[in-house]
């Protein structure tokens, strides 16, 4: 027997199926349960390359190091270069920001663990992403119990960890949906 819709015809031998969680949007990845945007890694050497790491700090709790005072700098430089644009002006174009988007931020660490899925794979993250290292990867967060130290989520393992924030591992970038 065939059901009918809107014109569309199914049988019970059409398979359905769910829509996915992660979309690819060319240079970033949208989570459609977090509605979050993230950087998609590339191989490229450039900026956003997987193997390209950045220290947190440079000793204390505070986001002084290269991951914050350069990386992430250089995704949001659209405001820098013209700072007469309003953040509005520089979202609607492509030469603003990373991916034609400003405000970008590191990942907390409830982000990075909410995308880790070690089910089948390896590293530990849905290949949507792009290249992953399965080391470390930095979040926004801080360690509050041992000054100089942050929290970090490892791909390989899928776990989180506080390590040395002097330490250079990845970064990935995060944006809230409009």
């Amino acid at each position: 027997m065939a059901l009918s819709r809107s014109g569309q015809t199914w049988s019970p031998a059409t398979p359905f199926t769910a829509a996915a969680r992660f979309e690819k949007r060319g240079k970033t990845v949208f989570d459609h349960q977090t509605n979050l945007e993230s950087e998609n890694k590339t191989t490229d050497n450039g900026i956003h390359d997987s193997t390209k790491f950045d220290a947190r700090s440079t000793g204390t709790n505070n986001p002084e190091g290269i991951a914050f005072t350069e990386f992430l700098a250089a995704v949001n430089r659209g405001l820098l270069r013209a700072r007469t644009r309003s953040w509005a002006d520089c979202e609607q174009q492509d030469g603003c920001g990373f991916a034609g988007h400003m405000k970008w931020q590191l990942a907390t660490l409830g982000e990075l663990k909410t995308i880790v899925d070690c089910s089948n794979r390896f590293p530990c993250l849905d290949p949507t992403f792009g290249p992953t290292q399965p080391d470390a990867s930095w979040p926004s967060s801080s360690y509050a119990y041992y000054p100089g130290s942050a929290w970090c989520v490892y791909f390989n393992f899928g776990i989180g960890n506080a390590i040395d924030n002097t330490c250079s591992y990845c970064v990935r970038v995060v944006r809230g949906s409009p």
